[in-house]
């Protein structure tokens, strides 16, 4: 089982608000990746899956305009959400 950063737990199709990003993560990626993963900090997103290890899993899409999208799963920590009312 896996809370929110306020002890509520949080299951497949809970809506959480992105509350942070780990640095940890950010600091291995290219700029452009770490733009679109800090544009959705503050936004809404549905938990499609929670992993054997506890992890909530969301995700982001961007559209780049002519055709080109792209997307971000992100596993998610306890401190890193908060269910959306």
């Amino acid at each position: 089982m896996i809370y929110d950063i306020n002890g509520k737990q949080v299951k497949v199709g809970t809506k959480i608000k992105l509350l942070r990003i780990s640095e940890s993560l950010l600091s291995k990626l290219p700029h452009d990746e770490i733009v679109e993963l800090k544009a959705m900090v503050g936004g809404i997103y549905e938990v499609y899956e929670i992993d054997e290890s506890g992890g909530a899993w969301i995700e982001g899409s961007f559209d780049h305009g002519k055709g080109r999208i792209s997307s971000h799963s992100l596993n998610l920590n306890s401190n890193e959400m908060e269910v959306a009312d």
